[in-house]
């Protein structure tokens, strides 16, 4: 059975993350999906980033992004972020589709790209029209087929207006035809279960870390969820047979190395997110 990939903020363990570079290091790779995490600016403009909160190079202090515009975060965020420690393999350099792409958009490609871009990004990656002889046709046509794994987070003490969040994902979908390619996942069962009014054509994830101590079927039904999304290291047999009785498929977050692959392919799940989705490659192809 072929596992689904999915990419992690495009890929996380190569490039910084939720950036185009990223993104398209993850196309290089093949990926069936990325996941990536949404939020809201002040002008209600959607960006990629993974935190409600972010700081420049220049202070430690912690910033809220729906305080600012877009304008104002793509000129903040303009510089490569810090070395994470936890990533030795990420290199700081700029795809030479990256590098294309924004400059002819005018972007810098080390601000977070709104959800709109991403989109614009992929369909230039997989075009013929993008100096073609720069990626393999073969990566080009697997980009044209990408899916749209979208996180809206909560905060109990922080509303994320995931209506509008919503809504500006119905717009992007009806300019693209992008139906039948998204994913919206949460963990709060309120964004999914309005996820299911605003997107009905929409694919919904639930995501858990494996502290919910309740019923997982019941939950999943309840919110009109398909996919079960859990922490790796929560997952076991029974909860994955579980859900394939119940016709869900699994895709837990996040593996990073071969032996927790292997682990998961025996449990059978449907597919894996990654920070490293090109070493994945490397360890399917080296079975």
């Amino acid at each position: 059975m072929k596992i689904h990939l999915q990419g992690h903020r495009g890929a996380r363990g190569n490039r910084p993350e939720n950036t185009f570079t990223s993104i398209e290091f993850a196309l290089d790779c093949q990926v069936d999906s990325i996941e990536t995490d949404l939020h809201l600016c002040a002008d209600e403009n959607v960006i990629l980033f993974h935190d409600h909160f972010f700081q420049s190079n220049k202070s430690s202090h912690q910033y809220l992004i729906n305080e600012f515009t877009l304008k104002s975060l793509q000129t903040i965020l303009k510089t490569p972020p810090q070395k994470n420690t936890r990533f030795p393999m990420q290199e700081f350099q700029v795809g030479p589709i990256s590098q294309i792409f924004c400059n002819k958009h005018g972007l810098n490609p080390w601000a977070p790209p709104t959800l709109g871009q991403f989109f614009d990004f992929v369909d230039f990656y997989a075009s013929t029209t993008c100096h073609a002889e720069e990626k393999h046709p073969d990566w080009r046509n697997s980009a044209s087929y990408l899916c749209f794994d979208l996180e809206i987070k909560q905060l109990p003490y922080l509303k994320c207006k995931s209506e509008i969040i919503l809504n500006v994902i119905l717009e992007e979908c009806k300019k693209r035809n992008l139906h039948d390619r998204m994913i919206v996942r949460s963990f709060d069962h309120n964004i999914l279960e309005e996820a299911r009014r605003i997107l009905p054509f929409c694919k919904l994830g639930l995501l858990t870390d494996g502290t919910i101590q309740t019923n997982l079927i019941k939950e999943m039904r309840d919110v009109g969820a398909t996919l079960f999304c859990p922490k790796f290291d929560t997952l076991n047999n029974h909860v994955v047979n579980l859900m394939h009785e119940n016709h869900f498929k699994v895709l837990p977050w996040t593996a990073n190395h071969p032996d927790e692959w292997q682990l998961l392919e025996r449990m059978g799940v449907d597919g894996i997110t990654t920070d490293y989705p090109g070493e994945f490659r490397k360890w399917c192809f080296s079975k």
